[in-house]
């Protein structure tokens, strides 16, 4: 209803059929708050998020997150530990999570900051594929600015192949890491960011 009202039109493209009976660690570049919308309404996939605690204080929204999400208090690293264990929980359920590597809407969007090691870990641990996907557009019809201003416009997601990780151990952070961030960086690009 959001994107409707607001006049959003989202297209997913694939790189290749994707296989919806798999878990996978969804791994997206974060750019605007519609971001979670957006890959809500257009994938495929039983997914649940990881995100910053600070959305369960949002009117609406956070009575939706709390109930099918993950919260994790970055400010306390007990608190963090069990929302990563609820998060391998949830996966030995047979469900994808979706973590945005960077971690938080950088000010330079569309442009790609660090990758945290998070959702490689998990995926490693759990080895689960990666499946990285490029958002394009949500930072021009969401802004994030601190304020909603909001404005129709078209939105483009771009599913990319998965990325195994059988076999790979703890040492093989880094490389994926940089796998992805290439993955993602290469899109963009090619779109002109």
């Amino acid at each position: 209803m959001l994107l409707l009202c607001n006049f959003v039109k989202v297209q997913t493209t694939y790189e290749e059929p994707l296989d919806t009976s798999r878990s996978y660690m969804i791994v997206p570049n974060h750019t605007s708050q519609i971001d979670i919308i957006t890959l809500t309404v257009k994938l495929p996939l039983f997914f649940n998020f990881m995100a910053k605690a600070e959305l369960e204080r949002v009117p609406l929204f956070g009575i939706w997150f709390r109930t099918i999400d993950i919260a994790v208090d970055r400010k306390d690293a007990r608190k963090a530990a069990l929302s990563y264990r609820k998060a391998l929980n949830w996966i030995d359920q047979g469900n994808s999570m979706v973590i945005f590597p960077e971690g938080t809407i950088s000010n330079q969007v569309p442009k790609l900051i660090k990758f945290k090691d998070g959702p490689f870990r998990m995926a490693i641990e759990k080895q689960i594929p990666l499946l990285p996907i490029t958002i394009i557009g949500n930072w021009e019809v969401l802004p994030d600015q601190g304020v909603f201003e909001g404005r129709p416009g078209f939105v483009s997601q771009f599913v990319h192949k998965p990325i195994e990780t059988k076999g790979l151990t703890l040492d093989d952070i880094e490389q994926l890491k940089e796998q992805v961030f290439n993955v993602i960086n290469h899109k963009l690009q090619a779109h002109g960011y």
